[in-house]
């Protein structure tokens, strides 16, 4: 399959194709007329990469994920490692996510809705106050 319905299907762009293939990512193979050729298999490589990234590993990382990252075979252990220090990384993420949501929704529940006059007024109260303090 040429590059242009490869990448419609993976759902990427001719260049993000081009990219990862230089990278290394995606296969380099050529059918006779020198077009890119890929494979409905390779679709599937595409995406697998495209979560990756989504997830937060870099290029480099997927890069040396793929020598040796096939879910029907298993994963090197250094490897596995580093998607398990990857998780940690993105569960972090997701904890300090839930705390900020709960904070919104703590403001959002108890504090008070006032008007853009009010909120004016009370910069205005705050600009004196603080002309008062520093003696102005």
């Amino acid at each position: 399959m040429k590059i242009g319905e490869f990448a419609r299907q993976a759902g990427l762009t001719t260049r993000q194709v081009r990219y990862w293939s230089q990278e290394g990512l995606l296969p380099q193979r050529r059918d006779t007329n020198g077009y890119r050729d890929f494979s409905d298999g390779d679709i599937h490589a595409a995406r697998r990469i495209s979560d990756m990234l989504t997830a937060g590993l870099t290029i480099r990382q997927i890069t040396r994920l793929q020598s040796c990252l096939d879910y029907e075979r298993g994963v090197c252990s250094q490897e596995r490692e580093a998607l398990a220090d990857r998780v940690r990384t993105i569960e972090g993420r997701i904890a300090c996510l839930n705390r900020t949501k709960s904070l919104i929704e703590d403001v959002l529940e108890h504090a008070p809705l006032i008007t853009e006059e009010e909120k004016m007024a009370g910069r205005a109260e705050s600009s004196a106050d603080d002309r008062r303090i520093s003696g102005e």
